[in-house]
């Protein structure tokens, strides 16, 4: 088996912080697989810290709630945490890696969802670049949640960088010979 992206965002023109200053608490992006759906090893955010924060970082595949995150998750292994140590001060895009492929289907609306597991920090915290000058991804748009309610309608010219991955079959594993 090998990996390739089936989803991305790369235009990056801004942040959004993640339980850092103010009221926002978690940043998200929705998103929508390819024809056919997909399983997804990992999903990588262009994220950076500021500061030195020790909690760690969470990313979560949400399923959609009336066009917000519904805070489930779409698997039970569709959560990963990386320690603050492990991430940079310069934007890069960090790989969250689930344990086991999570099932992502064609045509239904997945948040990705950026929490901390401490506490806020207007020093030590964690961001996301966006896209803030226009609409460069269709199949989705940035939500952020501020002091517990989500606030999707202001964002809905904005995306999150991101890429989702999906698992694919790698051809140099596959032999046609006469005893197949």
């Amino acid at each position: 088996m090998g990996i390739a992206i089936d989803q991305e965002q790369l235009v990056s023109v801004g942040t959004a912080i993640i339980n850092g200053a103010g009221l926002q608490e978690k940043a998200a992006q929705s998103f929508q697989v390819s024809a056919g759906g997909i399983t997804c090893p990992k999903i990588e955010p262009h994220i950076f810290k500021n500061g030195g924060p020790v909690d760690n970082i969470v990313l979560r595949i949400e399923t959609n709630n009336a066009g917000e995150p519904s805070g489930v998750l779409v698997h039970a292994n569709a959560t990963k945490s990386i320690g603050g140590a492990s991430i940079g001060g310069g934007a890069a895009y960090v790989a969250f890696e689930f344990p086991t492929s999570i099932t992502l289907a064609a045509g239904t609306l997945y948040w990705i969802v950026l929490q901390r597991s401490g506490g806020r920090d207007e020093v030590n915290r964690y961001r996301w670049r966006d896209d803030n000058a226009g609409n460069n991804y269709p199949n989705g748009q940035k939500g952020v949640s501020n002091t517990g309610v989500w606030q999707i309608g202001p964002w809905a010219l904005y995306d999150m960088t991101f890429k989702v991955y999906k698992d694919t079959l790698d051809s140099s594993a596959i032999s046609m010979g006469a005893n197949f």
